[in-house]
């Protein structure tokens, strides 16, 4: 077990046995505060998530050849929101507690005890897992050392305002509540920008990239050096180097890749995957500089002069962006008349729809701005923002599951306490069977211009459009019913329309983590790719194929083996390799490719 685990595990470990026994005090004693047991259960909560990304994230698969590194910044991201969520329901409980006249703390002088104790716990873990964090390079573990000293701080602050409260300080409680509320949903939004700019594909600090390229040219067999690129994974660096060798024999250029990555990973510390690929002298163009990974202006890659089209472009509207600014206008249109028609029957199932298409609307908003974003590169993405529109969908999917709750519980009191009688039936079944027209036109629409665009943020959207016209559907059924004399079928109507929500919101979700975790091409299109590649004149043998997703465009990383030994040959060779596999498939951006001698 690695070290960053081990301390995890036992953060939670602690965390828990603590809570649990705060709990147990809790029960015995009625003065006794809880806030201390909610902020170290929390704690624990976290520290298993920690453990269980750590674990998860040493493991390669087929579906994610690159590794699953970064399932530790999608739990620093969790970890994260769970900071603001509990910064979130402690502010609203203070809020309560002010408005009321009441204090925060029923008992708070029998509190101050507890509440130390579980400040020091906190400092304590915090500090501990901080120093491993920065041996390991964890950014999971050091998330959670955030979290620690977070809770640590914002327990001071409780204890401080349970003293204040004891000694009559009128309202102090609540007070010094809201400023550790105000911290904690600092922190945490911190913690989650951090986690989002790696799942993004963010460069690799300009340090570590100049240290790269100092080792690099340390080597006197290195002529000069092209470029050097890299971006985070979890607790580890992905680079890219190209280079120009001295010999221009491919097998000793292909041992001086081998020794480079070796030195690199001796003197760098945390280095997974390093790609190096050979560029002859005359190919080379001006020296490269490192800014955050972008090559100076004049180097022109082969990748940098064949950017996908609308990569980098800031002005016009695409066809995907029409499509959502259509879609946004009568999706709007639309909630605002059934909404209105649902105060006015009372009917759940169309309050249902309509709260729905209102998330509609905003998602459609976000996908219009991922859209515009995912065209930009810059020094911190030299890569592209292409995986903001992954972000976007995943956003999507969050709010669908958050208004199938909301809706299901609405449906579920329904149920239970009985509802009143619909008023104007007719009129509701009416626009319900327009909605359902419209909803599938709109959803058949988007979903076609998102598989002929690539884009998956319009195609997410585009799915769920035609869920939602299928929950239409049963709400027009469910209403119809009613009005024909059977109880109940308005609410059962609304829990379908819950459970179609709850399924497309999960699907997209998890069709945008994938993307976000580096999750390969699939096998057929890679397997289309080899056999591309080895039908080229000049190539012996394709030894690996390698390639992600990253919004709307696809990353392939080729190792191949020339039929000849000299490097000049072999250049021209993948000049043409290049050139043909982004004529043959669709929206491939950059092209790795590392020789091997056979």
């Amino acid at each position: 077990m690695r070290r960053c685990e081990l301390t995890a595990l036992s953060s939670a470990a602690v965390c828990g046995a603590f809570a649990v026994a705060l709990l147990i005090l809790a029960e015995t004693r009625p003065h006794f505060s809880i806030v201390a047991a909610i902020f170290t259960g929390g704690r624990a909560c976290t520290g298993l998530l920690v453990y269980a990304g750590l674990r998860l994230s040493r493991r390669r698969t087929d579906a994610f050849a690159e590794g699953l590194y970064k399932i530790e910044n999608l739990i620093a991201v969790a970890i994260g929101a769970l900071v603001i969520v509990a910064a979130w329901e402690l502010g609203k409980y203070a809020v309560s507690a002010f408005a009321a006249g009441r204090d925060l703390l029923p008992e708070p002088l029998e509190s101050v005890p507890y509440l130390l104790i579980a400040t020091v716990l906190a400092a304590g873990l915090g500090a501990a897992k901080t120093m491993v964090a920065r041996a390991d390079g964890c950014p999971s573990l050091r998330a959670d050392a955030w979290h620690s000293i977070l809770d640590a701080v914002a327990l001071s602050l409780m204890t401080v305002g349970a003293v204040l409260a004891g000694l009559g300080v009128q309202r102090a409680d609540e007070l010094v509540a809201f400023l550790a509320c105000a911290i904690l949903f600092a922190t945490g939004a911190h913690i989650v920008f951090g986690g989002l700019k790696v799942l993004l594909d963010a460069s690799v600090e300009c340090g570590v990239l100049s240290a790269v390229e100092r080792v690099v040219n340390d080597d006197p067999r290195v002529a000069r050096v092209v470029e050097v690129a890299g971006r985070n994974a979890g607790s580890y660096r992905l680079l890219t180097v190209r280079l120009t060798p001295q010999t221009t024999e491919l097998a000793a250029a292909e041992a001086l890749c081998g020794d480079l990555r070796r030195v690199v990973r001796e003197q760098v510390a945390n280095v997974g995957d390093i790609v190096v690929e050979l560029v002859p002298a005359e190919a080379a163009g001006p020296a490269a500089g490192l800014t955050e990974g972008v090559a100076s202006p004049g180097d022109e890659s082969p990748d940098a002069a064949a950017l996908p089209a609308g990569a980098g472009r800031r002005g016009g509207i695409s066809r995907a962006e029409r499509a959502e600014i259509v879609s946004t206008v009568i999706s709007a249109a639309m909630a605002a008349l059934m909404i209105t028609v649902a105060m006015s029957s009372g009917s759940v199932a169309v309050l249902a729809e309509g709260t729905d298409t209102v998330v509609d609307v905003v998602a459609s908003v976000a996908v219009l701005a991922g859209m515009r974003l995912a065209r930009r590169r810059s020094q911190t993405f030299p890569q592209g923002l292409y995986k903001v529109e992954n972000l976007t969908a995943a956003g999507i999917g969050v709010l669908v599951l958050v208004s199938a709750w909301e809706l299901g519980r609405e449906a579920v009191d329904r149920l239970v306490n009985g509802s009143e009688p619909l008023e104007q039936p007719l009129t509701v079944l009416m626009l319900m069977l327009g909605v359902v027209v419209v909803t599938a036109a709109l959803g058949r629409y988007k979903a076609r211009v998102g598989r002929q665009e690539r884009s998956p943020s319009l195609q997410a959207d585009g799915r769920h459009a035609l869920s939602d016209a299928a929950a239409s559907a049963g709400v027009a059924l469910g209403v119809g019913l009613q009005w024909a004399g059977v109880p109940y079928t308005d609410s059962i109507a609304a829990l379908v329309v819950v459970a179609l929500l709850a399924w497309t919101g999960v699907e997209v979700l998890l069709d945008a983590l994938r993307v976000l975790l580096d999750a390969s091409l699939e096998r057929d299109v890679l397997d289309r790719i080899r056999v591309c590649v080895e039908e080229q004149p000049g190539v012996r043998r394709v030894l690996t194929v390698r390639g992600r997703n990253s919004g709307a465009y696809r990353f392939v990383n080729l190792t191949v083996v020339p039929e000849g030994p000299d490097l000049d040959h072999a250049e021209r060779m993948l000049e043409r390799v290049r050139r043909v596999v982004r004529e043959r498939f669709e929206n491939v951006d950059r092209i790795d490719v590392e020789l091997a001698a056979g």
